[in-house]
């Protein structure tokens, strides 16, 4: 009997204006106990930028890359998807520096598990000590949590939890559904509608995405208050966007623990204290209108 084909794996990434960002990120992937085939960048600008920059580094891993001049991120990563050659596309953002097994244990999870379509991983906070990037991802741990249990892998119950910081599927599946990423879903917004749309294609018998815990990257959260509140007015917009476009979603979520929210405003001023502003900035915008 010969020996099983080994899968092959494509890392998708989509920049714009972030070359500092990219190289980190870039660096990340180069340093990993297992080497993708590939690193598929595209520049998502109206010139070339990065180019000079990514050939100057030495990765070892054949770089393709391509120029988006439509300027929008969902272009951009459909045409990433569109020249990834491997097995696997695994996604990461610009803005994040995967551990240094990330690739592996992509690697090892689709090999054990041939009825695994795709997996989400864990994302981490990269700013370790920034009070701002440590609220940020106490929030999100939050929201996670509410469906999840963080440190456990599991089935996912719906296609809203797919992020593409951290995001790997089977080429196979894009070749089979044919789904893209939507250019007129809300900026941050467009890989959650993405998942939601794959997951409905999907055979849950065969099909199925997990959450694994084990495969990390550290994402750069924001480290000021302005940006930390841009952040949260685009997931909120974005919520509302969701809603009127998979009007079910959130049902289909399946609630774990409902209290994590309740139970964190108390245990947490600075959570209390960002809610309570949020909710008055709500008021003020239905009485009188979009508040600057």
């Amino acid at each position: 009997m010969g020996q099983k084909k080994q899968l092959s794996i494509s890392v998708l990434v989509v920049s714009r204006n972030r070359w500092r960002d990219l190289s980190q990120c870039l660096n990340s992937i180069a340093n990993q106990k297992r080497r993708p085939n590939e690193i598929v960048i595209v520049e998502n600008n109206d010139k070339k930028t990065l180019l000079k920059i990514i050939k100057q580094l030495d990765t070892k891993i054949p770089i393709k890359y391509y120029l988006e001049k439509r300027i929008n991120i969902a272009h951009a990563r459909n045409t990433a998807v569109k020249n990834a050659s491997c097995d696997l596309v695994a996604f990461t953002d610009d803005d994040c520096v995967a551990s240094e097994s990330w690739v592996n244990k992509i690697y090892e999870i689709f090999t054990k598990s041939p009825n695994i379509a795709g997996m989400v991983g864990r994302s981490l906070n990269y700013y370790g000590k920034n009070k701002i990037a440590q609220l940020e991802q106490i929030l999100n741990e939050a929201w996670l949590s509410q469906y999840l249990k963080l440190n456990k892998s599991t089935k996912l119950t719906s296609g809203a939890f797919i992020n593409t910081r951290n995001f790997a599927v089977r080429r196979s599946v894009f070749e089979k559904y044919q789904v893209k990423f939507n250019p007129f879903a809300p900026y941050k917004i467009e890989d959650t509608d993405f998942g939601l749309r794959l997951f409905k294609k999907l055979n849950s018998a065969t099909e199925q995405i997990f959450y694994i815990h084990e495969v990390v990257v550290y994402h750069k959260n924001s480290t000021n208050l302005l940006d930390f509140m841009r952040r949260r007015n685009l997931s909120r917009k974005g919520r509302s966007w969701l809603i009127r476009t998979h009007p079910k979603f959130e049902q289909q979520m399946f609630i774990r623990d409902s209290s994590v929210f309740s139970t964190l405003q108390k245990k947490n001023p600075a959570v209390w204290t960002l809610f309570f502003l949020e909710r008055q900035r709500i008021r003020l915008e239905r009485l009188f209108g979009k508040v600057t």
